[in-house]
């Protein structure tokens, strides 16, 4: 089976036969990822308690036990190798700032399968964007693309998913 969204923004599942086709959602969805175990089903929708925000969910492959993950409003949810955890992104806003004035960090998170336990790892300070998280194999370390203010061009980094040990591996010009 695969899971898809399609034009009308919402979250589909077919088999790879094209024989069923079924909505799993009536959210406007984007951003879908199965788990390696193909247990769930996250993806990331809009949270009709808060506008404008985004938020990540789960679901079963049948369309049944969606739960709400997040509610920092987040994107880009990561599945770790043994589907125990997901890494996904977050704008961090600078509350500290005068009014009418805001610096928004993109940063990364983990958390459980359950949505349990939110941690960040990375916080996007001087960064323009932060997107695509990938994890080692190992479940060990989790890779992504960053832009730095300071640099001219995006860049790929690792960190550990404690946060620690954080190398940028490319040096694109």
């Amino acid at each position: 089976e695969l899971a898809f969204i399609r034009n009308d923004g919402m979250l589909y599942r077919v088999n790879i036969d094209r024989t069923e086709i079924e909505q799993l959602t009536t959210k406007n969805c984007y951003g879908v990822t199965c788990s390696p175990t193909e247990q769930k089903i996250a993806f990331t929708a809009g949270d009709p308690a808060s506008v404008g925000y985004y938020q990540i969910f789960t679901v079963n492959p049948d369309g049944t036990g969606e739960k709400q993950l997040t509610n920092i409003g987040a994107g880009g949810p990561a599945w770790s190798p043994d589907a125990s955890m997901i890494a996904f992104i977050s704008d961090i806003v600078d509350t500290t700032d005068p009014p009418g004035y805001r610096d928004i960090y993109p940063s990364l998170y983990v958390m459980n399968k359950d949505g349990s336990e939110q941690k960040l790892i990375v916080l996007g300070i001087n960064l323009s964007f932060l997107q695509n998280p990938v994890w080692s194999l190992d479940n060990t370390q989790i890779a992504y693309r960053a832009h730095d203010n300071n640099e001219g061009e995006s860049q790929i980094y690792v960190v550990d998913v404690f946060g620690s040990n954080k190398i940028k591996l490319t040096n694109i010009e």
